[in-house]
């Protein structure tokens, strides 16, 4: 068997949310894993020029290519290696330029598109967990159980409440597990007796979280950008309606008023539940039929893994480069035009109208 070497994020054993890529490549290869766990103390954890790169036949780095050693970097873009980012939409060339000697496999359109235009060796595909649906009975309520798990300090429960229609709580539940480096932000008294809010913490098992979901209907997805959206994915295959954000991920599987709810981050307006019904039917159809396709194409992806890197020719990534630095000397020049103009005007001012 074929050995493969996989580099991921420590905090991914805890989610688990790479468990289903890592299960598909040990289908296929001998695996050996390395979890980068260095947001949690500072400093690599890992000795990256140590690692024998020649004896894996091919190489996932998945999501932390930030966090490697640019020496690793180089070692590895010269042999075959696939990169999945993940939510660095923000990523300009400059960023960029420095994995264009890896296949990159992208679960957003968004990024794929802009990386395509670029000329790298990228691949789309869509990721559908398996459906659990508990229930498909219609709702017979006018009020319901909503989930939000706070994962970051700026989408918290005083973003999210202005969306939720008071009068539609049976019940919230809070969910206080905020990814590394933020922090649970505590409702006010007054507003968890209003919204019949119940807090609940990190559980040992994910089925004991998977369960807490399945006695809600609506999952509000819990950030403002998603690499994959695991989380509201999971929420959506066991029949959950989804409030989203109207940003990449969630987007790419979202449409309002159809299978879901899309708002705006700055939006005011509480979201209108009069179609609720025909939403979740909509989404629960999204969801077995995207299933199906990603059964279909996940192979595909192991085939990318396997195959050698496209050649792109060197005319293309100059272009691409030339247009960069055209567009930061374009910067560059309106920032100096605009400093320079409110000087000119005073320069020429005293040589010709205090004077007289």
């Amino acid at each position: 068997m074929n050995k493969l070497l996989f580099i991921g994020h420590s905090y991914h054993i805890k989610t688990k949310s790479s468990d289903f890529i890592e299960k598909m490549l040990s289908n296929t290869y001998h695996v050996d894993k390395i979890f980068e766990d260095s947001w949690e103390h500072g400093g690599l954890s890992i000795d990256y020029a140590a690692i024998d790169i020649e004896q894996y036949d091919a190489i996932v780095i998945w999501q932390i290519i930030e966090l490697l050693p640019r020496s690793f970097i180089k070692k590895i873009s010269k042999v075959n290696t696939t990169y999945f980012p993940m939510e660095n939409y923000h990523w300009g060339w400059d960023k960029w330029r420095k994995y264009k000697n890896l296949k990159i496999i992208s679960f957003s359109l968004y990024n794929y598109t802009k990386l395509a235009n670029w000329g790298l060796d990228v691949s789309y595909f869509q990721y559908f967990p398996k459906p659990e649906i508990r229930t498909d009975k219609p709702f017979k309520k006018r009020k319901f159980k909503y989930f939000f798990w706070q994962r970051l300090n700026y989408f918290n429960w005083n973003n999210i409440k202005k969306y939720v229609p008071l009068n539609s709580i049976e019940q919230f539940i809070l969910h206080n597990a905020p990814d590394p480096g933020h922090k649970f932000i505590e409702p006010n008294e007054e507003d968890k007796i209003n919204y019949r809010i119940r807090v609940t913490s990190w559980f040992a098992k994910k089925e004991d979280l998977m369960k807490l979901i399945d006695g809600c209907d609506i999952y509000i997805a819990p950030r403002n950008l998603e690499g994959i959206g695991m989380s509201f994915l999971e929420a959506m295959a066991r029949g959950k309606v989804i409030i989203a954000i109207d940003a990449p991920t969630m987007n790419e599987y979202i449409i309002n008023n159809k299978n879901g709810y899309l708002l705006k981050i700055e939006d005011n307006r509480e979201i209108d539940l009069l179609n609720i019904e025909s939403i979740r039917k909509e989404s629960i159809r999204s969801i077995c039929e995207g299933y199906n396709k990603w059964e279909k194409d996940k192979g595909t992806i192991l085939d990318i893994i396997a195959r050698k890197k496209r050649s792109t020719t060197s005319i293309k990534i100059t272009k691409v480069e030339i247009g960069y630095m055209l567009f930061e000397i374009k910067k560059i020049s309106i920032k100096i035009i605009k400093n320079a103009l409110p000087r000119i005007f005073i320069d020429l001012y005293h040589k010709y109208y205090a004077k007289s």
